[in-house]
This record gives C-alpha cells, sequence and structure tokens, in this order.
C-alpha cells in the first residue's frame, strides 16, 4: 500500500489522527486516484477502538465515516463527496421511497453510523433504509449477535438495506463495504452502484441477504449508459418476504429506474 501521509513513530492518538486528516486536499486526492492504483493511507498503526473513537461524532471531521475504512491498521480514503457522488445518492433517496409506494412507512437513516459490537469497526453507508416502525407480524427487532456482546437492535437503528456508491473507490473497496454489511443482523439486500466521473455510466450489484455472514451470489447485476436507456433494466429487490406483511399501500416490488436518476444526478450537477 502507498503511504500518502506518513504515519509517526510516535503512538497513534486522536490529535495526531485528526492532524493528519486536516494535511490532505481534495486536489491531492484527486492526483493520486487519477495517477496511482493504490489505496491512500491517512496515517497506520491505528487499532479499531481508536478508530471508532474519531468518528464517533465526525461532523466536524475533514472525512466523513462514509468515505474511509480501517484496513490492516492503516486509516484509507475510499472516496470523498464530489458533486457527481452526492447528486446521485440523492436523487436515488427519493426515487427509491417513491417505488416503496408509501414512502412514509420508510425509515431514511441516511449516513448513520452503525455498529456492530465491541471489536468491530463501525460504518457508514450513503444511504440506508429500514421500517419506519415494527412491521406487521414482526415483535422486535433482531438481536445483533456478536458472541458476548449481544445487542437487541432498536427499530431507529434497524437497516434493511444499505447502498454503497463508488465514484472514485473501487469495486473491491465497494465488496469490503458491502459485505461489512452483509454482517449487519436485519440486513436483507446490500446495493453496491458505481458511476463515472462525468454521470453517463453506471454499474450495480445486488445482493440479497438470507443469513447474516459474507456476502452471498450476487441476486442481480447489469451496467447502463445514458445513450442506451431503452435497453436498461434496473434491480427492483421485492420488499415483501415470505410470512411477513407489508404495511397497507406498500409495492410488493421496489423498482427504482437507476438510468432515469443517473440522468436527473447529470441534469442538476
Amino acid at each position: 500500500m502507498q503511504r500518502d501521509v506518513r504515519p509517526s513513530s510516535l503512538p497513534v492518538t486522536l490529535d495526531s489522527i485528526k492532524r493528519a486528516f486536516e494535511a490532505i486536499s481534495f486536489e491531492h486526492l484527486r492526483h493520486h486516484w487519477t495517477t496511482s492504483s493504490e489505496p491512500f493511507i491517512v496515517i497506520s498503526n491505528v487499532s479499531v477502538d481508536l478508530f471508532n473513537a474519531y468518528f464517533e461524532d465526525d461532523e466536524d471531521a475533514p472525512f466523513a465515516l462514509r468515505f474511509v475504512d480501517l484496513v490492516d491498521g492503516g486509516i484509507i480514503i475510499t472516496d470523498f463527496p464530489s458533486k457527481v457522488h452526492e447528486a446521485f445518492i440523492d436523487r436515488f433517496k427519493s426515487a427509491f421511497l417513491r417505488a416503496t409506494g408509501d414512502g412514509d412507512e420508510v425509515a431514511t437513516r441516511g449516513s448513520f453510523t452503525a455498529s456492530r459490537g465491541r471489536g468491530i469497526k463501525k460504518k457508514q453507508a450513503d444511504a440506508t433504509f429500514g421500517p419506519l416502525r415494527q412491521p406487521p407480524n414482526r415483535v422486535e427487532p433482531p438481536p445483533v449477535d456478536e458472541g458476548p456482546q449481544r445487542v437487541l437492535l432498536d427499530v431507529g437503528d434497524w437497516v434493511t438495506l444499505a447502498v454503497e456508491v463508488g465514484h472514485y473507490e473501487t469495486w473491491n473497496g465497494l465488496e469490503v463495504a458491502g459485505n461489512w454489511w452483509s454482517h449487519y443482523v436485519g440486513m436483507k439486500y446490500v446495493l453496491l452502484m458505481k458511476v463515472n466521473t462525468t454521470a453517463t455510466k453506471l454499474q450495480y450489484r445486488l445482493y440479497e441477504i438470507a443469513q447474516v455472514g459474507n456476502l452471498p451470489a450476487l441476486s442481480r447485476r447489469g451496467s447502463m449508459t445514458l445513450d442506451n436507456i431503452a435497453d436498461a433494466k434496473s434491480p427492483d429487490p421485492p420488499l415483501r418476504h415470505a410470512r411477513e406483511a407489508l404495511p397497507a399501500n406498500m409495492n410488493d416490488y421496489c423498482c427504482v429506474n437507476l438510468l432515469r436518476v443517473l440522468e436527473i444526478a447529470r441534469r442538476i450537477l
């Protein structure tokens, strides 16, 4: 891995992580991602606990948790909030809520900080969705089963769809992120998408999560560009599962026209 911000020989602290992030510019990142295939490492020798502590309240952090990862003790920057990235996510959220049939029954949890228990790095997705309240026939949210750290999810933390969008991020990085979410109890679907720099091409991979564990085989994948609107196909995950009732007016399938989302995102850039 290439080190763009050299790690200090001194023990890593919250302050040293903060200083390392503050030394990075978006121009530096753009240059790196367009000239190198190596990860951009901010600082090394970071423990999981220190990583989680730094991003406990990241509102003022130069880079939000959804744009970073902890790999072998090194904090890496995976992407950044470019206009393309943020415009696409914003339009996707609106399109998804419309496609459910009744967006008032869906909680948009945004990029909340998710935890899978002590000793495991925390995570943010680009967008997350879940039930607004206890669904019919469900007594309580599922438990987080992490050995001795067993925690019952509050309905406010119950996510059934996690969406990760890559602009500069690689497919490998997106799959690593998706794999984290496939271990998040209660998850039903993980949607990974990659948008090119001009917002004219989109690739997606949809995973249906039947049990907690590594990402399963793909349920659906596709690639589309703005010049093949007629032939484009989008993922349409079912909202209804066996023996699970849906609130009134909710569609059985949620069909989002991703190419339309891409088209509008490009138009507002």
